[in-house]
């Protein structure tokens, strides 16, 4: 028989077991809330009305969308290269974020990185390019 368990009682089941019945289960978790289930599992909360609730489904996560330095610095029209290295000599802010992307120890640019995707929105917020093209770029 499968059992869940909510040690602490508190509305969330903590483990999912096979017994031989729920007596034999709560002997082995005294002062647990312990009951017969075919469907309930670990995380699932209880509505406070004998009915459970399946826990939200995590987010997956992806791996990151990672391209070559030079592929990344290919993305950009030579107007927008050109024009980018122009506002650096007087805006350290591209400078620096510029500097960072033309490192030649950085092997690759990880396309979601949020330093990334901030120097693109500061080059939007300077003229220097449209959302639209600065999300262009930044495209897996």
């Amino acid at each position: 028989m499968r059992v869940a368990i909510d040690q602490d009682s508190n509305g969330v089941v903590d483990n999912v077991i096979e017994a031989e019945s729920v007596e034999a289960a709560q002997s082995m978790f005294p002062g647990a809330s312990v009951f017969a289930s075919d469907e309930v599992g670990p995380g699932w909360v209880s509505d406070g009305e004998g009915g459970w609730q399946a826990p939200p489904e995590l987010p997956t996560t992806k791996d990151p969308v990672r391209i070559d330095t030079p592929l990344f610095l290919m993305r950009f029209t030579p107007q927008e290269r050109i024009g980018i290295r122009q506002a650096a000599k007087t805006d350290l802010v591209i400078e620096d974020w510029f500097a960072i992307i033309n490192d030649p120890r950085l092997a690759y640019i990880e396309l979601g990185d949020p330093n990334l995707t901030a120097g693109m929105g500061y080059l939007v917020q300077q003229e220097l390019m449209t959302e639209a093209r600065a999300q262009e770029v930044l495209a897996p």
